[in-house]
């Protein structure tokens, strides 16, 4: 009602679902779990500008009780649709902007590699944090369509542009076949898996 921005500051161990006058009035909104005696400071520096916010969530925060629960961001294979979530694992804003380019993937010995170039597009230094997506070839079992498998990560000056890469391991990319009660194992399936990380994708082909 008085017309200034209002900043949240959430101290909580968890999730919680905010209504929906909050979610939509609010000019911003930062999750500090339990932070400790130095807390404080910490919060300080990060809303006056003197740090960034690095961090991304770890978590699926729901959008309402009947999101409770969800993993990943999409539905299980075969499980239909469903909302999207207030905001997705993954997520998470800075002072500064990013983009991620020029994503490739190559086999590794103990899995597969994934390079890209991140760039701080913004005018402030900070830290450019892209999550690294890959869906699976279909396997049988209920699964999610596409899943967090690694993160590239880099601190960058305004303008300045790195290329990152992560090894993803095998087992990162195997699917359950079998029973989900009963025999069954791990494998990693042969076909094609597309990994993504910001708006680009790069398939491979996996024997």
């Amino acid at each position: 009602a008085t017309g200034k921005p209002i900043v949240a500051v959430l101290m909580a161990g968890r999730p919680l679902v905010l209504p929906t006058d909050i979610q939509s009035r609010l000019s911003g909104l930062v999750m500090a779990y339990l932070p400790g005696t130095q807390g404080g400071a910490a919060l300080a520096d990060a809303l006056y500008g003197r740090a960034g916010f690095p961090g991304r969530l770890p978590f699926t925060w729901p959008d309402s009780l009947t999101q409770v629960g969800l993993w990943s961001d999409r539905p299980a294979e075969g499980a239909g649709e469903t909302p999207l979530p207030l905001y997705p694992l993954g997520y998470g804003l800075d002072y500064t902007t990013s983009v991620a380019r020029d994503l490739t993937v190559t086999p590794a010995p103990d899995g597969v590699t994934a390079q890209a170039t991140l760039t701080n597009t913004g005018e402030k230094a900070g830290t450019v944090l892209v999550l690294l997506r890959a869906s699976l070839p279909a396997s049988g079992a209920l699964q999610a369509t596409s899943r967090p498998v690694g993160v590239l990560r880099a601190v960058l000056k305004p303008g300045e542009s790195r290329a990152v890469q992560v090894t993803v391991s095998r087992e990162r990319l195997s699917s359950w076949v079998g029973d989900a009660y009963g025999p069954g194992a791990w494998q990693l399936l042969p076909g094609t898996y597309t990994l993504s990380a910001g708006d680009g994708k790069a398939p491979l082909t996996l024997p």
